[in-house]
């Protein structure tokens, strides 16, 4: 559609240079007549990336490109570290059930600047994160990043106690860094966030008596992850949160200069 990709050009940069976004969003009803539609389909409600890049014209000269009985020139671009650099990637669980939203973003500005935010947000006041999540800020967080500063206060519910959340400027090897401990610490978390929708569609499948079609956790392991809670006292916050990433997108700005007011708020608004 036209709101999946965008071009800007790349101030400051070598002539020909663009800022590109590109963006995708999936639902289990764009999935259900495809050979992925299995069982987390049924609490994923929304899957989103989103993933912006400056591209350079390479060293290499232009090539000609002879099409019919026209000639036209292409040029060779390629990633260049000294523009912006986003990769934002969220998955939205049903509203229904207690599970964290997954989210990731890694932003790396000009001048070696970079922002990483790595969590599994919490949308109910149930704390379904269970200890394999602190071992898993123990191994990447704790100890090898600095914390990233003070988060507002109407946002505080949708952060959990094991959230990556730092900067990397100056001195530091930002490019080595991430390629290596945040990658690492990315796999890891993803890991376990795809396991918790696995259990929950287990237990929901024993509490049923639905066969899954997928490998089941035996009961005794699923009692001992304990990460589901009574779920009917709890109070959903996506609405909440949503409206509040809305009102408060830290991505506007930036995409505002780069592709302007109206298509900004339409990404947004329906991406």
């Amino acid at each position: 559609s036209e709101l999946s990709l965008n071009e800007s050009p790349a101030k400051g940069m070598p002539l020909g240079s663009t800022v590109r976004m590109e963006t995708n969003a999936l639902t289990p009803s764009s999935l259900n007549d495809s050979n992925d539609a299995d069982d987390k389909t049924q609490v994923v409600s929304y899957a989103r990336y989103a993933l912006l890049e400056t591209l350079v014209p390479t060293a290499d000269e232009d090539t000609e490109v002879e099409q019919k009985s026209d000639t036209k020139t292409t040029t060779t671009t390629t990633t260049t570290t000294n523009g912006i650099q986003v990769i934002n990637l969220v998955v939205f669980p049903s509203s229904k059930t207690p599970l964290p939203v997954w989210g990731v973003d890694i932003v790396s500005l000009p001048g070696n600047r970079h922002l990483l935010a790595m969590d599994a947000q919490p949308m109910t006041s149930s704390n379904i994160i269970n200890d394999e999540w602190k071992s898993w800020y123990d191994t990447h967080v704790k100890d090898v990043f600095t914390w990233g500063g003070d988060i507002p206060e109407e946002a505080s519910d949708f952060f959990s106690p094991y959230t990556l959340w730092t900067r990397l400027q100056g001195g530091e090897n930002a490019t080595t860094i991430i390629q290596t401990k945040v990658w690492d610490a990315f796999c890891d978390h993803l890991d376990l966030y795809l396991q918790m929708l696995d259990l929950y569609v287990s237990e929901q499948n024993v509490k049923t008596k639905i066969p899954s079609s997928s490998s089941v956790p035996s009961q005794q392991d699923i009692n001992s992850k304990e990460i589901i809670s009574d779920d009917k006292e709890s109070i959903n916050w996506q609405e909440r949160y949503l409206a509040y990433r809305l009102k408060n997108d830290p991505a506007r700005p930036m995409l505002t200069s780069l592709y302007g007011n109206e298509w900004t708020e339409r990404v947004l608004n329906e991406v």
